[in-house]
């Protein structure tokens, strides 16, 4: 592929800046696989994973595209004459397409996640058990300690998922109905909070309900006339098990993690302390645990493909 000043002055005249990226760093003799990826949490997620299977001659290079649209758009405008489908890679968040009827394109070198991100497959019961024992000291529990670490998770992701239904259905509503809202002003820690494992709501005082607390954040008056309607919609389409934010859920489980380790010695009988070898975060949570973290079934078998080609080529 050739590329001049002047096809990519020409080129920054009608394509995204992610799609200029891409020109400008494609090498057709290269052996590097292009991922184009939502945003920078999505990095260390899918070059880890990437990494660890294709083969081992090959690299891989990020390009960050800031948003769902921009993944898109960059995969449409891109010249398929010049470009490998198995060297450009585009990982796409599901987010509530199935309800807005947002495109999302369907290709051979496009990875969309089942849920509404890949956050919600990644922060699971099963990942709470290997953080604790792999980071936290608590490699040696026997497994009656094991079922109550993950019985308390999900009695208190079952207590999530209820609040979660009801700012979802904000969520949902507000997308159907066109606004354009900050979901990062709904602070997820300022509305439950958990102690020995066991999920609570918050006093969101002068709030009376936490409808009326998620639209004051975002700036929006609350109607609840349509409420109803949207809640159905999002319960009958599987909502609070697929549709819950991502970040959300990446909320839930680092303060889960934290009370356990608060509280460790009145949980799990055999432990006095717990010695954290990391400290988790909203940012740095998918980097610190990329190493232990499963991988979704079809996220597999979708790097299994494209591996098999890069062997090939």
């Amino acid at each position: 592929m050739c590329i001049t000043k002047e096809s990519l002055i020409t080129a920054s005249n009608r394509i995204n800046q992610t799609s200029l990226k891409l020109m400008q760093t494609y090498s057709a003799c290269a052996k590097i696989v292009y991922i184009i990826v939502e945003g920078i949490d999505d990095v260390s997620y899918y070059q880890s994973i990437l990494t660890n299977r294709i083969p081992r001659q090959w690299k891989t290079q990020i390009v960050v595209a800031k948003c769902r649209k921009n993944v898109v758009q960059t995969y449409k405008t891109a010249d398929w004459k010049s470009f490998k489908k198995e060297r450009v890679l585009f990982f796409i968040d599901r987010d509530l397409s199935d309800f807005t009827g947002e495109e999302t394109p369907l290709d051979q070198n496009i990875y969309m996640t089942d849920k509404y991100s890949i956050e919600n497959d990644l922060f699971c019961a099963e990942t709470m058990e290997l953080t604790l024992k792999t980071f936290y000291g608590l490699h040696d529990i026997d497994d009656i300690e094991t079922e109550i670490l993950l019985r308390l998770y999900q009695e208190s992701y079952t207590a999530f998922e209820t609040c979660m239904t009801i700012i979802m259905t904000q969520v949902l509503k507000w997308r159907l109905e066109n606004y354009s809202v900050c979901l990062n002003n709904i602070l997820i820690k300022n509305i439950i909070s958990i102690s020995f494992g066991k999920l609570s709501l918050k006093d969101i005082t002068p709030y009376q309900t936490i409808e009326e607390y998620i639209n004051a954040k975002c700036n929006m008056t609350w109607d609840i006339t349509s409420d109803a309607k949207y809640m159905e919609l999002f319960v009958q389409n599987n909502g609070p098990k697929r549709f819950i934010r991502g970040k959300y859920i990446r909320c839930f489980f680092i303060m889960f993690i934290n009370s356990i380790c608060e509280s460790c010695s009145q949980i799990l009988p055999s432990k006095t302390t717990v010695r954290p070898r990391i400290t988790l975060g909203e940012s740095n949570a998918i980097a610190q645990l990329a190493g232990i973290i499963r991988a979704p079934q079809l996220l597999e078998d979708f790097i299994g493909v494209v591996a098999k080609k890069l062997e090939a080529s």
